[in-house]
Formats: structure tokens, sequence, C-alpha cells
């Protein structure tokens, strides 16, 4: 899974440039650490989701595993969209060629949960619902927002 959800959260949580600075609309409400409870890919369920987390501070992102960064980059995250669109363009990935691609999700937040749902790092397509089926290519990721220390 580390290669998989790393990668689709390059994906994550995964093309369009994002414009640097001036984050839009939704990205206060993303702010923060959120940890994995549940993911799946591909309409299989995905083990050891809670070793990941998912971080959102000004607009960059990273996703780090058990504590070390493997994903970072920068987002664009649209609320004004049903549902909220989210941007990320990848700048450091465990996966060779995807430095540079942009991850095409939706997302949602409800209290203190996250779902968010990716198409792979450079693919034109962006989920239309929060799914993830057998061929689908999509990753579905739920998470919770870490408390602060």
């Amino acid at each position: 899974m580390l290669h998989k959800l790393g990668l689709a959260v390059a994906v994550l949580f995964l093309t369009l440039p994002i414009a640097a600075g001036g984050g839009a609309k939704g990205s206060k409400d993303l702010e923060g650490t959120w940890t994995g409870v549940k993911a799946m890919e591909n309409g299989k369920d995905q083990p050891n989701a809670e070793k990941y987390q998912m971080t959102f501070k000004g607009e960059d992102f990273t996703v780090s595993v058990d504590g070390k960064e493997l994903v970072s980059g920068t987002f664009k995250a649209n609320a004004g969209k049903k549902p909220h669109q989210l941007d990320m363009k990848l700048t450091k990935t465990p996966k060779e060629g995807e430095a540079g691609k942009t991850v095409h999700a939706i997302y949602k937040i409800d209290g203190d949960t996250l779902t968010w749902c990716a198409a792979k790092p450079g693919q034109d397509n962006r989920p239309t619902e929060f799914a993830s089926t057998a061929g689908s290519e999509l990753l579905l990721v739920t998470l919770k927002r870490a408390k602060k220390e």
C-alpha cells in the first residue's frame, strides 16, 4: 500500500497547472494534519491506511508514512464546486516521472472527517463521486483530523 496510496495521493490524495500563491476558497478548511482511517483503490481495500498522514499548510501539502515524508507538492482547492475540487501538483514523489504531474481529486469535509477521491497523477479525468470500483483506477481515502498537541 505504501506505493499505491502514496502515489495516488501523489495522485493523493493524485494536466492542469496549479497556480502558486493565493490559496483558493476551501484551503482554510483543509488546513492541518489528517490521519488515514481507510483506503480503497480500484475497488479493493488497502491495508495500513492508519500509517498515512496528509498535511495541508498554506498552499503546500505533504503525505507521510509513519512520520516519513513520501509525497509533497502544492495544491489548489475549490470549495465552490460540487463536489469540492482539489488539484495537487506533485513536486516530490517516490515514483519516477510523476514529479510535475497533477492529481485531480474531489473532497468533502464532515466535522473532523475528510473524504478524498483522486485519479492517478497526470490523468485529465476527475472523479465525479466518492467511490472506487474495480477498474476505476481511483483512490478513495477517509481521514480524520489529527488532534492538535
